[in-house]
């Protein structure tokens, strides 16, 4: 995703502090080897594209890895504007050049499984990446049919604004009473986490 001016801002702040930390949080053993480290992001969303890019600007040694689906990120930020007519639909797009850019290597592939005692991951298309450092920015998806009636085929009849990466001029074309709920059921994508059996003991 292309960057915005350099000028500071909130969100630069917190990125930058947040990457810090995560950079800071490697391996000491890796560090003091000069051995690069690997972190796999899943989500190329905001959050998961912004952190790639600037673990990369912190440190040019870490391995980072973006996995996600899609090719292009469409932002739900200011796509009122493109439903009013306001603002053209290009200017919700976004794709992954500036990312890989920046030397964060980009898999379009959908994460399907987290092993955290191997410390890898699988994708849908067989793919399994290990990491020192995992970041989960998945997103959200929709709840089908948690409203009566409201399922995936209903949605391309009346999509949903808020729907990542759905086509408000779409919705715009079709009706100008687009679903603008404040309370909609979501979640994050269903990501199997092989976790093992912990044994808990209490102290007096």
């Amino acid at each position: 995703m292309s960057s915005g001016p350099s000028t500071p801002t909130r969100r630069r702040f917190l990125a930058t502090a947040a990457t810090a930390a995560i950079a800071a949080s490697l391996p000491t053993r890796l560090k003091a080897a000069g051995t690069s480290a690997r972190v796999v992001v899943i989500g190329g969303g905001y959050g998961g594209a912004t952190v790639a890019r600037f673990l990369r600007a912190a440190d040019p040694r870490l391995e980072v890895t973006l996995i996600e689906p899609k090719r292009a990120y469409y932002s739900c930020p200011f796509s009122n504007a493109v439903i009013a007519g306001l603002k053209p639909y290009s200017i919700l797009r976004f794709g992954y050049d500036g990312v890989e850019a920046a030397g964060v290597r980009v898999v379009f592939e959908k994460a399907t499984r987290v092993d955290p005692a191997a410390k890898t991951v699988r994708t849908d298309g067989g793919l399994v990446f290990s990491y020192d450092r995992l970041i989960m920015a998945p997103g959200i998806e929709f709840i089908w049919n948690a409203i009566a009636g409201y399922d995936e085929a209903a949605a391309e009849i009346m999509p949903h604004p808020g729907r990542r990466g759905h086509r408000p001029c779409s919705c715009a074309s079709r009706s100008r009473k687009c679903l603008t709920t404040a309370w909609w059921p979501s979640r994050h994508p269903p990501i199997r986490f092989d976790v093992p059996p912990v044994r808990m003991s209490a102290r007096a």
